[in-house]
Parts: structure tokens; sequence; C-alpha cells
């Protein structure tokens, strides 16, 4: 009892005493995502908000939103109110599990176990693989392939789908359209129903395709790793159900990879297949640019011994090499693209300790007394306010920065250039569990985690200029 009132759970009566914060920040959140979100995003936030959030009525959040994340439910044929229910709570412990989390303790309705189809009875690890989205330009990637992606695509392409094994490497300096292939590839396989697991070894680098992890995270390779070792995965296990079935494995920066690892993986596929070959005989594709690889051996005997130790010689004289040469991101400009090889192949000659001179051609001169920021924002964005609105304009212009200071910087500059008036929105932070103060909230503002943005954002609308 709380003020004379019956309150129904202890949460709800440690709300009303002020010893819990309501959740109305999380609600606007998810009124807001519901004006434009679909059903399969709208329980993926929801389940984010159960797992990072804690709302403190969960129940009530249920029932206060069941019909907008379960509208795609309850549009299929002889659905019922009780097979919606179950069939959102299964997506959403899917989403739950993947997250390390049980559906059991959360406040939600009892999961039906006994009305799961054929497909939910998949393990995890499968699931996440066939929901992968399949991009309509990734489908339409096969048919604009040059020659020698082409080379590549069909020749792998060709073993997977006669279920032969096979270890290849593609070759190839940055431009040259090693992630077109490969999303070309995924695009292809995944749309005939088979499974392809991709992943990269820079966790950067394993955002760029959809489905891709770290090589680490999707084989369980140990940190600290000898010639010995073997993957964290049992026989018995969902990892080992999914490789099991995978037609395709992409291992994307592998030159940065330690030797070990490689070692570790082609030992332990070749236990999961019962297989004395390669890599358990499984398609496997190992692709990068050895150019980018610090280096670590005189240059004289740079360009084939670094391969050898990193991948071993036994390793790599069983994979099937692909090369590819022809620079597509810069294919408009030979002379940059002919520039950017003679860098990567050493050929360009220094000026003095080991620096290259840039051609005049690449530089920027500044104009007068203008900062040179504003002269590089001049050079690239031209007439800004004569050509905002030009969606070809905008999109095929782009200033790249060593670190983020730069960028805040330049986003600044560029933002008082657009017409329409500017508005400033400020962000709320707050200390958990420290009852001492230690951390005041202007020092919380000057803190810049990755992937949240500053406290101070400043926009401008302008959208209505357009009408």
């Amino acid at each position: 009892m709380v003020n004379g009132i019956h309150c129904k759970s202890f949460k709800q009566s440690a709300q009303k005493l002020g010893l819990l914060e309501f959740d109305d920040s999380i609600r606007e959140c998810l009124d807001e995502a519901i004006v434009f979100q679909m059903p399969t995003a709208l329980r993926c936030l929801f389940v984010t908000i159960l797992v990072h959030c804690e709302p403190t009525d969960v129940n009530h959040f249920w029932d206060q939103y069941l019909e907008s994340v379960s509208e795609d439910f309850s549009r299929k044929p002889h659905a019922t109110r009780a097979s919606v229910i179950n069939d959102t709570l299964l997506n959403i412990n899917f989403y739950l599990e993947s997250m390390g989390k049980d559906i059991k303790i959360f406040d939600l309705p009892p999961l039906q176990t006994k009305t799961i189809t054929e497909e939910g009875s998949y393990p995890r690890e499968i699931k996440e693989e066939l929901y992968v989205q399949i991009l309509t330009n990734d489908l339409n990637a096969a048919t604009k392939l040059n020659y020698e992606q082409h080379t590549a695509y069909t020749t792998i392409l060709t073993r997977v789908e006669a279920n032969k094994s096979g270890v290849f490497f593609i070759d190839g300096l940055g431009g040259t359209g090693k992630t077109y292939l490969y999303r070309a590839l995924l695009a292809t396989i995944r749309s005939q129903g088979m499974i392809a697991l991709t992943t990269a070894t820079s966790g950067i680098a394993a955002v760029i395709m959809p489905g891709e992890r770290t090589p680490h995270s999707r084989f369980k390779i140990k940190i600290l790793t000898t010639d010995s070792s073997m993957c964290g995965i049992s026989k018995q296990d969902e990892t080992s159900k999914l490789i099991k079935i995978a037609r395709l494995i992409i291992w994307d920066e592998a030159p940065i990879a330690k030797r070990v690892a490689f070692k570790t993986l082609d030992r332990t596929l070749r236990d999961l297949m019962d297989q004395d070959e390669s890599f358990g005989g499984k398609v496997i594709i190992f692709g990068g640019d050895f150019r980018q690889v610090l280096q670590v051996v005189p240059r004289s005997t740079r360009s084939q011994t670094i391969r050898e130790s990193l991948v071993s010689s036994h390793l790599w004289s069983k994979m099937i090499k692909l090369q590819l040469l022809k620079n597509m991101r810069a294919k408009s400009d030979t002379t940059f693209s002919e520039f950017f090889l003679r860098i990567g192949n050493e050929d360009e000659p220094t000026v003095t300790q080991g620096l290259i001179k840039l051609p005049n051609a690449m530089l920027i001169q500044n104009q007068g007394d203008d900062l040179p920021e504003d002269s590089l924002i001049n050079s690239i964005f031209p007439s800004l306010d004569k050509n905002f609105k030009s969606i070809d304009y905008m999109k095929d212009r782009a200033i790249l920065t060593t670190k983020n200071e730069y960028v805040d910087m330049l986003n600044d500059r560029l933002i008082k250039r657009f017409p329409g008036e500017e508005k400033q929105f400020y962000s709320f932070d707050e200390t958990v569990d420290d009852t001492n103060h230690h951390y005041q909230e202007e020092f919380l503002n000057t803190l810049l985690p990755n992937g949240l943005l500053l406290h101070k954002l400043m926009l401008k609308n302008i959208f209505q200029l357009f009408y």
C-alpha cells in the first residue's frame, strides 16, 4: 500500500515511492519509432530497451505496444490472437538470445513453445544467418563485375554449387573491388537458400557486409593461441551445426591476422567435418592486401616472405590465388591509380626520411587570407549556398579526416554555411551509483564515447527550403 493505494507489484510501489525513475523517455522513444519503423525493427528496439534500459514496468509496455510490434504477424492468414502473441514472443526471444538473455527473466507472457514452427526449431545461430537481409544492389552486382572479378566469381561459385572443397585467396590492393565481389557471391548464394558465413579480422571492417563478424567471435578462436590450439566449438553446439551446413566461408582482411589463428581454424574444421582436407573440405575465401601489412621483413624479401610468414608456407601452397588488379574506386583517374599502386609496391621515390612528395595536382592551395579549413571547404563544396538542394552535388562530395575532432570542426563550419534557422540540442548526462559526486555533469558533457553524438548538437532544417 502506498498512500492508501494498493499496488499490483513491488516495482509499482517502488515507483510511486520515488525509488525508481519513470519510463517517460522510453515511452517517447517507442512512440516516435512507431511512426516510421516496421514491426521487425520495433521488436529489435523493444528488446534493446529491455536489455539496456531496464524499464520498470515491462508488462505495461508489452500491453501498450503489442499491436504495433505484432502488426506483421496479425496479417498472416488464419492468425489468431494467441498465435500472434506467441509468434511475437518467439521473435523477441530470438533477439534476446542473440544478446545473451532469456525471455523468462522479463515480466512478459509465458512462451508457448508447442506452437513453434519448423523454422522456429532451427538453432539460433542458423536462424540469424537465415534472417540476413539480401539487398537488391547486391543481387544485381553479379552482372556488373569486371573481367577479373567475374573470373573469381564463377570459379568460386562453381565450387560452392558443386559442394566441392576449395581454399582461395583474393589478392588485391585497396579499391580493386574485393568487397564488391564478396557481396555479389553472398547475395547469389543466400538467395538460393544456402548459408554463407562472412568474417573480417578488423572489427571496423566486420560491419561492411551483411551478417559479418570477426573470426574470433564467429569461430570462437581464443585470444591466446598456440600451434596446438583449437577453437572453442564442440561438435554438439549450435555453432558447429551452422558451420557444417555453411557452403561458403569468407575471411576478409586476412593478412593482418596471426598465422596461428588460421592453423587453429584449420584443425577445428578438420575435426568438425571429420575430413582430413584443408579446412575440413569447406569452400573458404581469404582476402586482403599484403601491401597494407606493417613492414616486418626487409624490402628485398617482403613480397613472398610476408605471405608465407603470415599464413604459413603449407597453407599458402594449397590456396588458389586470384588477383584483382584494376582499381575500380578510382577507375576514372588512372594517374592516381598508378601513383597509389607505386606507393603500395614501394616503387615511388622518397624525398627524405622515407617521406613521399605528393603531386601538386592532389594539393589544395590556400586562397588568400582564408583559413586552410575554409579553402578546403570552398574547393570541395563550391557555391554551397546555391547547390545544396542538388542531390547529385551533395552525394558526390565528402571530406575525410584523420581525427573525430576535425570532423566536428568541419561539420560546424559547413552547417553555418547552409541557409535556414540554426537549432541547438543538448544531451542529458548523469552518473549511476556515484554517491560521492566524483563526476560532475559538466565533466560528463565533455566525454565523447564511440557511437554517441556530441553533447551540443547543431542542426538546420533545410528541407523546409525545398518547398
